[in-house]
This record gives structure tokens, C-alpha cells and sequence, in this order.
């Protein structure tokens, strides 16, 4: 078993800060390494400071690199933090449920809805980004990790998202 544990609950930039991800994230990795006798070197804890947008994404990218996690292997991602939704800018749905482009005018068009985990640096300024802001991590951008992660190392994979509008972030 590996796991990725992710709790936050000081966010940078004045988000309102949560009280009991933290202490969520500490009983995951105890319940992981004491009850399911996981060795400690298996858990990588991303508390507070420490899970910015890009150690997140390190985190999940590292699982389908690491040689010593094997096909098959049992992978557990938790978060607990902020979580958010947005309209996608950039697509809209249709009355069938596909996604089309805003500038199809005659098409009647609804709201095609992003859902994110939000890490501790959101909303910094980084020009590396094309808003200069350090964006949420969005699901498409979880279900691509997913997907790469399921290719590389098998489909034994829980994730676990006690955040507002998780319902289909790994979709």
C-alpha cells in the first residue's frame, strides 16, 4: 500500500481556514501505517504549508514514477481542504449533456461545471500562470493523473475527498 495524505487548514491569501483537516489527515496516515501495518517510508503527508498546488501535483505524478510502487500496488490519495466550483470558460453543455464551444450562438447552452481541490497556495500571484495566479487543481486535471497513474500502475486506486463539491472530481 502508498499513500498520498493531503490536509489543509491554513490557507495563504486570507481563504477562511478550516479546523479539523489536520487532525483528519494525522488519524488517515495513523490508520494507515498502525491498522493496515503500512511502513511509514510507504506515506507522504502533505499537511499546511507543504501542499501547494505544485507539491500536490509532485505527489500524484510521483506515484506512476516511483519504481518501487509496482502494477497492482494498492494507492490511497486523501485530501481534506477547500474545496471549488466554477463555470469552465472555455466549454459549455448542451441539452445532451455535450460540451461545445461558447461560440456556437445558436446552440442553447448551459454552464459546464469544473469542480477543483483548492491547494494552500491558491490565488498567489505567479506569473508562470496565465491569470498570474496560482490556479485550483481541477478535475480534469485530477482525472488525467488518474488515468496516467491507472495506466502505469494497475486500478487498485481510493480517493478520498472530504471537501465542498467533490462529486466528481475524479470523473
Amino acid at each position: 500500500i502508498w499513500a498520498l495524505i493531503i490536509a489543509i487548514n491554513e490557507y495563504y491569501g486570507g481563504v477562511k481556514p478550516l479546523s479539523g483537516c489536520i487532525n483528519d489527515g494525522r488519524l488517515m496516515e495513523e490508520y494507515i501505517t498502525k491498522d493496515l501495518g503500512v511502513p511509514q517510508e510507504h506515506v507522504r503527508c502533505l499537511f499546511n504549508e507543504k501542499a501547494t498546488r505544485a507539491g500536490i501535483l509532485r505527489g500524484l505524478s510521483d506515484f506512476y514514477t516511483d519504481a518501487r510502487i509496482h502494477q497492482g500496488d494498492i494507492i490511497i490519495i486523501y485530501f481534506a481542504g477547500h474545496g471549488a466550483s466554477y463555470c469552465c470558460t472555455n466549454h459549455y453543455e448542451n441539452e445532451f449533456g455535450e460540451r461545445v464551444k461558447p461560440q456556437q450562438p445558436d446552440i442553447p447552452r448551459r454552464c459546464c461545471p469544473v469542480e477543483a481541490i483548492c491547494p494552500v497556495d491558491r490565488g498567489d500571484c505567479n506569473p508562470q500562470y496565465p491569470s498570474g495566479r496560482v490556479p485550483d487543481i481541477a478535475d480534469r486535471e485530477i482525472n488525467a493523473h488518474l488515468s496516467r497513474l491507472s495506466q502505469a500502475k494497475g486500478h487498485r486506486i481510493t480517493v478520498i475527498f472530504d471537501c465542498c463539491h467533490s462529486g466528481g472530481a475524479t470523473r
